[in-house]
């Protein structure tokens, strides 16, 4: 029986250190993938982007996008030790949607992966159904659907965008970053930008 706690570690061990190749130089992307450790983000290129998505850019050229439990991601400076007590459990979920310069976001310093945006169209309903209904309130934080939970993390978040877009990623062992990238190593076309 001492065994078996050994054989569930196997699938996420079988996934650590797996990532997409370097990007030859010069490569440009439309989507990539942000590794910040223990939460992942989307980065888009505002031009891949139509309708309410495309209003989140504000006219900048690049729009970093992620998505977090209410009163804990969106707090300025971090949340508080009660907040961090309540992380695990069920709540209303807020996206982040913040303009920025280019793709990947310069004033992030954090693995990046490049992946191709096979189905625009699917991305952007994706997007567009995390949104709330009605006119976009104003800011960065926007109230977000569906709530978060531990079955609906930042994480989970961003691999059900990437299978929107078109990739073969799926949400199912993304407790983790590392979920997420070993899943875009076998992307076509996916690779490293930094």
């Amino acid at each position: 029986m001492a065994r078996l706690p050994a054989l569930l570690l196997l699938p996420l061990a079988a996934c650590a250190g797996r990532e997409p190749p370097p990007c030859p130089p010069g490569h440009e992307a439309a989507l990539a993938v942000l590794d910040r450790g223990i939460h992942a983000e989307l980065n888009v290129e505002a031009a891949a982007l139509v309708g309410r998505p495309r209003a989140l850019a504000r006219g900048a050229p690049a729009l970093r996008l992620g998505y977090g439990k209410a009163g804990f991601f969106d707090i300025p400076g971090g949340p508080g030790i009660v907040a961090h007590a309540l992380a695990p459990l069920p709540g209303p979920a807020v996206m982040e949607a913040l303009p920025v310069a280019a793709l990947p976001d310069p004033a992030v310093d954090a693995p990046a992966y490049a992946v191709p945006l096979r189905d625009p169209g699917g991305f952007n309903a994706f997007l567009d159904a995390t949104l709330p209904e009605g006119p976009l309130p104003p800011g960065r934080f926007l109230p977000a659907r569906p709530g978060y939970s531990l079955l609906h993390t930042c994480n989970t978040w961003v691999a059900r965008g990437l299978g929107a877009a078109g990739l073969p990623v799926s949400s199912a062992g993304t407790v983790r970053v590392s979920g997420i990238v070993a899943q875009l190593a076998a992307v076509p076309g996916a690779c490293r930008l930094r």
